[in-house]
């Protein structure tokens, strides 16, 4: 009668390859990255990413045409090469009883195929002074000066100062119904910004997805999901679904980031229905893998097998006028 190692799938090359796959096209769609960051192709070891003006509005023809003419800025993004390497003892594998090794090479998948995650929450933290650069203007991503052509100035680093509703009773536990009032008050001061042409730049936008950390991930998730939410001292209706109420539309969603450890009052909205994004994505090498499995001489040598993982980009600052730093006060 077979014994339960008997009849256990052998860990081997092609069946790794396939966790591997498996593991990637189930992370695909569960995670925000895609919606607020730009995926680039890079074939050379810098891009120069021109940043183009505003096009013109409607006026009315009195005279000869008048052109305007796109302004143009840049930003520049190096790509550097990335590798994860694990090795795997041969006598785990012969001796692996429930399923582990190949448990643990799912979850090792599952961290790779997070990176873009983890670096982009570390730009979006570092936004406000950032050690990572600057945005294509040569300023903060998150700066109180932003400006290009004729918009004014644009503050994306937002205080009680710009946003009245981020002033709130207790900045590290707001209540439902004030973080309901300060995401909107965010929302609606995003769309007062202007482009370089002086025309309302996010006059259109419809989506937003709001983040935040995990200490006010309460107040936020019960902003976001009830129908009514509290005051402190009782419950309303909810004002976020009032304001979508007024127009079907608009869609607002919440991404709970974990990573944010440091965030006790902070949160930040993005517009995710542009064509530009926030952020970018800058990948040369998709990830790739390798695996010296029994054949290989490394196995033969070492009595291990090796699971290597590379690829090649980087990640950097897109549009600083589709997203606002906001702090609760």
């Amino acid at each position: 009668m077979p014994t339960r190692a008997d009849i256990r799938p052998r860990i081997t090359a092609s069946g790794i390859r396939n966790e591997i796959k498996y593991q990637l096209e189930l992370y695909q769609g569960r995670s925000w990255v895609d919606k607020i960051a730009l995926r680039a192709s890079s074939d050379q070891e810098i891009e120069d990413y021109a940043f183009l003006g505003a096009t013109p509005g409607w006026r009315e023809k009195i005279g000869p045409l008048l052109i305007k003419r796109l302004r143009e800025y840049a930003l520049s993004i190096r790509n550097r090469p990335y590798e994860s390497t694990l090795g795997i003892p041969a006598k785990w594998i012969r001796r692996d009883k429930t399923d582990q090794v190949n448990i643990k090479i799912g979850e090792h998948v599952q961290g790779l195929a997070n990176h873009d995650a983890v670096m982009l929450s570390a730009w979006i933290a570092a936004g406000t002074g950032s050690t990572y650069g600057l945005g294509f203007d040569g300023q903060y991503y998150f700066d109180n000066d932003h400006s290009w052509g004729d918009s004014g100035t644009i503050i994306n680093l937002l205080t009680a100062s710009q946003c009245s509703y981020l002033d709130v009773a207790t900045a590290t536990k707001p209540t439902a119904e004030e973080v309901a009032r300060a995401v909107f008050n965010v929302v609606s001061y995003m769309m007062s910004w202007c482009d370089d042409q002086g025309n309302k730049l996010n006059a259109t936008a419809k989506e937003f997805m709001v983040m935040t950390g995990l200490d006010l991930a309460p107040s936020f998730s019960e902003a976001f999901t009830n129908n009514l939410v509290s005051t402190g001292t009782g419950t309303i209706e909810n004002p976020l679904r009032s304001v979508v109420a007024l127009d079907e539309n608009i869609r607002i969603t919440l991404a709970i980031n974990p990573l944010f450890s440091s965030w006790t009052s902070q949160f930040v909205v993005f517009r995710t229905d542009a064509i530009f994004k926030p952020l970018i994505i800058q990948t040369e090498v998709d990830p790739i893998e390798q695996v010296l499995d029994e054949n290989s001489d490394h196995y033969k040598l070492e009595d291990e097998m090796l699971f290597i993982f590379k690829k090649s980009g980087y990640w950097g600052y897109g549009a600083p006028y589709y997203a606002a730093h906001a702090t609760l006060s």
